[in-house]
């Protein structure tokens, strides 16, 4: 990943999750490592921070499964490709707690972090 840094120095990062303990952990891990980070907790909240970031997301760390589905926006898969049309050179990673094939379309070009994760797994698939 060509590494872009946000206006005070720090790459940005989204996270999208829908769970509360998850979404924290992550930020709260991530702000600590000097990242700017932004969150969201379901589909809409992630467009609204993408629209807001435009350009500008180095990294988008989502959840596979999200609620509140705009079609045609209705999983995490989505999300990542509305990321990379508005920050294409951006590190994706997906989350997931359930059992996934590695040719599933929507995990294509992206890493993937099967829940639950480290510290250390998440900074992996990060890099």
């Amino acid at each position: 990943m060509e590494e872009k840094v946000s206006k005070d120095g720090r790459l940005k990062v989204l996270i999208v999750e829908d769970c509360d303990v998850v979404r924290n952990f992550i930020s709260a891990y991530l702000s600590a490592e000097n990242y700017h980070v932004v969150t969201a907790e379901n589909i809409p909240g992630a467009l609204q921070a993408i629209q807001d970031n435009n350009g500008t997301i180095d990294a988008a760390i989502i959840d596979l499964v999200l609620p509140k589905a705009l079609p045609p926006v209705i999983n995490g898969g989505d999300i990542a490709k509305i990321v990379r049309e508005s920050s294409p050179r951006a590190k994706i990673v997906l989350t997931t707690g359930f059992p996934i094939n590695d040719d599933d379309p929507r995990i294509q070009g992206a890493a993937l972090l099967p829940k639950p994760f480290t510290p250390k797994d998440l900074r992996t698939a990060l890099q």
